[in-house]
């Protein structure tokens, strides 16, 4: 079953009078992961457990929005009122340049940077804010499978939080990315055989060993609250105005599913007047 962007909202949202201009909103804020297949909801957890009759992962969400788009400071945690409410974890990531990007076919194309965030890669924007909420849950020693930028995004994040952290890659994962793991403190276990087989490693683990908490970037909610961030910044970057098309690369889907449901809350807030046409690219 697919994910309908096009009529998941109301095409009647009305469109702010006055953008730019924010203030409190009347509705109680309130957090909740909430099947985007369904709508069953539960509360939020530091689990991993899917919806039981759709068996996808939840996705986070948050009542009580801002009535605007009037934010401060840079980056990720520019945008708080939309994000979990959890003391910030952040090395500076988000706010990556938008740029232009000269092509022969008279396009008003452009590249959003994000190979400029701390560790290398978009994955800084949901490890941030998925190890905030993961320490405010209490969580001591993060765990998760990686062949690469997720594992350098976790653990960096992890230890600028003062956590813990224990990566399970692929035996054949790159050398340099497994060094740049290892560089922020984190514990490598190499895993012999196939990417899924990493997968199942540190699910034993976490079975196994209580104090481990699973803070998966493919399953955890927060992740992709994370990801959010990226559509947020690409709509205020053009003025709240969204481009007619995206083109994404993409491994597990974890940038997909933040830029559209990043969108799609924009666009139901009533900030932007459409959720564009996202195209993935298997990477």
């Amino acid at each position: 079953m697919g994910l309908n962007l096009s009529t998941s909202f109301s095409t009647t949202t009305p469109w702010p009078k006055t953008p730019g201009v924010s203030g409190p909103s009347s509705e109680a804020r309130v957090e909740r992961f909430v099947c985007p297949l369904c709508g069953w909801e539960t509360e939020p957890n530091p689990g991993l457990s899917p919806c039981p009759s759709c068996e996808v992962p939840l996705r986070w969400e948050r009542t009580g929005l801002p009535s605007g788009p009037a934010f401060s400071g840079r980056g990720v945690w520019r945008y708080r009122e939309l994000l979990p409410a959890v003391e910030p974890v952040s090395l500076g990531e988000g706010g990556t340049p938008l740029v232009p990007a000269p092509n022969p076919w008279g396009l008003d194309l452009w590249w959003k940077l994000e190979f400029l965030n701390p560790t290398g890669s978009f994955k800084d924007r949901g490890a941030a804010v998925m190890v905030a909420a993961l320490r405010a849950f209490g969580a001591k020693i993060l765990a998760d499978d990686s062949s690469g930028n997720a594992g350098a995004a976790l653990a960096a994040y992890a230890a600028r939080a003062g956590l813990r952290a224990k990566l399970f890659v692929p035996a054949y994962a790159s050398g340099a990315k497994l060094r740049q793991i290892e560089a922020y403190g984190a514990k490598l276990v190499r895993v012999s055989g196939t990417r899924s087989a990493a997968t199942h490693a540190v699910r034993n683990a976490c079975t196994a060993e209580p104090q481990l908490t699973y803070a998966s970037h493919n399953a955890s909610p927060y992740f992709v609250a994370g990801l959010q961030t990226l559509a947020f910044e690409i709509a205020g970057d053009l003025g709240w105005r969204v481009p007619d098309h995206l083109v994404v690369p993409v491994g597990g889907g974890g940038l997909f599913l933040g830029l559209a449901y990043g969108f799609m809350t924009l666009f139901r807030l009533g900030w932007v007047k459409k959720v564009p046409r996202i195209h993935v690219v298997q990477a």
